[in-house]
């Protein structure tokens, strides 16, 4: 039997606070409209955490400042691949109101608890439960909040 590819994926985790609260905001998936987070494939020579602000732009139509260091990965199966997502948080910066796949996707800000209810991967759900700590830890770590000129560009939209 052949062993499963790995595909790297990164994702970025927007996040705000509002009325004291923490606040992510996910987005529906394109084929089955299940909520889970802005991800996708690392193109070469693009790092994980640039692919995630890129990610982040073309699917929910957010850019910001993204920390550093991940706050983790989770792994799920597709299609008879394997992918490893490496996850970095996004602080909120500009949300647009046209953006590449505004028109395949929903997004929407939840609180940690509701969105950990609407997401469907177990890993993901893992991740959420501690993405409070993880914030705390990182929350000083973070990249410039422009798009490097090698990635999409969002005045096009």
């Amino acid at each position: 039997m052949k062993s499963k590819l790995t595909v790297e994926q990164s994702g970025a985790i927007p996040y705000r606070f509002r009325n004291g609260a923490l606040e992510i905001l996910i987005v529906t998936t394109r084929s089955n409209k299940a909520w889970t987070i802005p991800k996708g494939h690392i193109a070469t020579g693009v790092s994980a955490s640039e692919s995630a602000l890129k990610e982040a732009w073309e699917e929910a139509g957010i850019q910001g400042k993204i920390i550093r260091q991940s706050i983790g990965s989770y792994v799920y199966e597709k299609r008879r691949k394997k992918y490893n997502v490496t996850v970095f948080m996004l602080e909120e910066g500009v949300l647009s109101d046209r953006w590449p796949e505004d028109t395949f996707r929903k997004r929407e800000w939840f609180t940690i608890k509701v969105a950990q209810k609407m997401v469907g991967r177990k890993g993901l759900k893992s991740l959420l439960e501690r993405l409070e700590d993880n914030l705390a830890l990182h929350e000083k770590e973070t990249f410039p909040s422009t798009l490097p000129s090698t990635l999409s560009e969002p005045s096009k939209y």
